[in-house]
Parts: C-alpha cells; structure tokens; sequence
C-alpha cells in the first residue's frame, strides 16, 4: 500500500511558517470551509486541526487564477 506524503502544518503553527493568513483568519477559512470549498485543504487527526499545504497553495491558485 503506498501512502501520500503531504506537508501538514498545525493550524496555531501556520504564521511561525507564514505570514499570511493570520490563525484568526486561518479559523474563519477552517469555519466556513463547506462554502468556499477550504474544507479540502483541511486534515483533522482527534481534536488536532492541519493545513496541507499543497493543498492550500492549489486552493489559493484556483480562486486567483491570475497570480498563478
């Protein structure tokens, strides 16, 4: 069985990585995920809330498609 590597950042650690968006910013994403499709760049692991960070970036590129 082969697994997916992914680049998981906790959620509280995301701005000691990056700058933008902030934790705040980061939770109102995580919140509202089902409607602006965020919900796939989010993994929970228990009570533990991660970005996947390839996942992001894509989510990021496709609602600015101009910046990619």
């Amino acid at each position: 069985m082969q697994t997916e590597s992914r680049n998981l950042v906790p959620v509280t650690k995301w701005n000691s990585k990056y700058e933008y968006p902030s934790i705040g910013q980061l939770r109102w994403m995580i919140f509202n995920g089902p409607l602006t499709g965020f919900d796939d760049c989010v993994v929970r692991i228990g009570r533990r809330v991660f970005i996947d960070e390839d996942r992001y970036w894509n989510w990021v590129n496709n609602k600015n498609p101009k910046m990619a």
